[in-house]
């Protein structure tokens, strides 16, 4: 797996928001630090979202160069350059959905990436939440 500086940075930051925080850590600063990371995961998702779709539509762009193949295209003329043609199609198709089961793989890995920070987000706001009930029931 080729992990690239940046992710592996991401990774190390993640590790560290999701230790138990000290308590003598301002929870601001480590709300903001997740609220960043949950940025860079969230472009992270868009980027690959759009490389899906761009995925999608070489895969239709194949698809119409196989039936385009099937038709016999000017240029192609023996029954063998139809069959190296369809060989190539179905070859692109291969890798393009390669690329694209990879690219699912990374938005669910993205996604478990994004729980644990969540998690601790909504905990923030819960004992935020408790503790100004709790000032409000004492005055």
């Amino acid at each position: 797996m080729n992990v690239s500086p940046a992710r592996t940075g991401l990774l190390a930051l993640l590790l560290l928001l999701t230790a138990p925080v000290a308590k003598a850590r301002d929870p601001d600063v480590t709300m903001k630090r997740m609220q960043t990371v949950l940025t860079v995961l969230n472009q992270e998702l868009t980027a690959t979202y759009d490389q899906i779709k761009a995925l999608q539509a070489a895969l239709s762009a194949n698809d119409r160069s196989a039936l385009h193949v099937q038709g016999r295209p000017p240029g192609v003329t023996t029954e063998e350059e139809v069959a190296a043609e369809k060989r190539k199609a179905t070859a692109r198709e291969q890798e393009i959905q390669s690329q694209m089961d990879a690219a699912f793989k990374r938005i669910k890995d993205i996604e478990a990436q994004k729980q644990p920070i969540l998690q601790r987000l909504q905990e923030y706001l819960d004992a935020e939440e408790e503790a100004e009930s709790a000032n409000t029931r004492s005055k």
